[in-house]
């Protein structure tokens, strides 16, 4: 993808990466293949505690506690020798690359003709913390810089600082953050005034030193990157009216056969009969709202458009929509567009202005002419 989108002309940025702990390895047991291609049974010589594969019992279909797993032994000499080895890693992360059309000229010039060729970094600072408090402070008079309260006047100099830290490239689902924040521990980061020491100019000679403030936040580390996975409260928001699809359905396996509950049946085997019951949204790869919003909001001019030429279930649509912004987007499965249509028809109350809809629905019956 980053390959196309660099031949396509576009300028590779950055990588911001998604990073999530919940992922599951779609790896095969070389073991047991080769047992597989030799015909050999196995022998079953206990059970082991396996935790991850669900009941039903849970809100998200997943068991609270562990199950028992067979656990068959080798039976020939050769698998034996690769027992233990797999194919694949565990997933762990999303990356996300960040791309420039080229600048024409400077990026100022760029910015004020075409609008574009920037991140917002103050709208995605991490963190709302209230500095005015900080700033609002007896300042020692030095040159005038902006941000502080003169002692002589009591005059505040017009700027004021932004609320956050600086946006980085990493963000966290709730699983990573937890880990992060266990071997961090709990963190306080000083509001203390600090003396910077006497500041130099080559041009004014000495100057009176200078005072700088913290943030005053306590919390682990992960509060720096956090954004949590999409709960199914909100992947099916809007879908009442839709038909819950089995795992079975989506996968084209027996529901409650060993097979489909292989993460190698892909995404869907999740949604299997008596796991959770099915899913209305049955797309395998719905993101966050929140991070679609925090993506769109990195990058997207007031008045812009969003595009998704990927739209899937719509969730960057509907974190459009909850931005103030307008969108167009397209997919190839009907199945996709008619969830993404409902979950953006969901949000569209929460919209106060009367906007434009955000992308226009495909219509078979007369060659997409319908416009909604």
């Amino acid at each position: 993808m980053v390959c196309a989108i660099e031949d396509a002309g576009f300028e590779i940025r950055d990588q911001l990466a998604w990073m999530y702990g919940s992922g599951f390895p779609k790896s095969l047991d070389v073991s047991k293949a080769i047992d597989a291609a030799a015909g050999a049974v196995r022998e079953v010589v206990g059970e082991r505690p396996v935790y991850g594969l669900g009941d039903g019992r849970s809100m998200g279909g997943h068991s609270e506690g562990a199950t028992a797993k067979h656990c068959p032994i080798p039976a020939t000499a050769a698998a034996a020798a690769w027992s233990g080895w797999g194919t694949a890693l565990k997933p762990a992360q999303e990356p996300i690359v960040l791309a420039r059309k080229p600048l024409i000229g400077t990026v100022a010039a760029n910015v004020l003709a075409h609008g574009t060729g920037a991140i917002n970094v103050d709208g995605c600072r991490v963190g709302d913390e209230d500095m005015s408090a900080q700033w609002d402070r007896s300042w020692n008079d030095n040159s005038g810089e902006m941000g502080q309260r003169y002692p002589q006047s009591g005059r505040v100099s017009g700027k004021t600082v932004p609320p956050g830290r600086w946006p980085a490239n990493v963000i966290m689902d709730e699983v990573a953050a937890a880990m992060l924040d266990e071997q961090s521990g709990t963190s306080t980061s000083s509001d203390r005034v600090r003396k910077n020491g006497a500041f130099k100019s080559v041009a004014k000679g000495a100057e009176t030193a200078r005072e700088s403030h913290g943030f005053a936040d306590t919390g682990g580390a992960s509060r720096f990157f956090y954004c949590a996975k999409a709960s199914r409260s909100e992947r099916e928001a809007g879908l009442d009216h839709l038909p819950i699809r089995s795992g079975g359905e989506l996968t084209d396996r027996e529901d409650g056969s060993d097979g489909l509950k292989s993460p190698r049946a892909g995404a869907a085997w999740k949604f299997a009969a008596g796991v959770g019951g099915g899913r209305r949204n049955h797309h395998p790869t719905v993101k966050p709202v929140e991070l679609m919003r925090y993506l769109i909001r990195l990058i997207t001019p007031p008045g812009g458009i969003v595009l998704d030429p990927f739209t899937g279930s719509g969730t960057t649509h509907v974190a459009a929509k909850l931005e103030g912004f307008d969108s167009v987007g397209c997919d190839l499965s009907p199945e996709y567009v008619e969830i993404a249509n409902a979950r953006v028809d969901a949000v569209r109350g929460e919209q106060p202005d009367d906007r434009s809809p955000l992308f226009h629905r495909w219509n078979a019956a007369n060659g997409g002419g319908d416009r909604q």
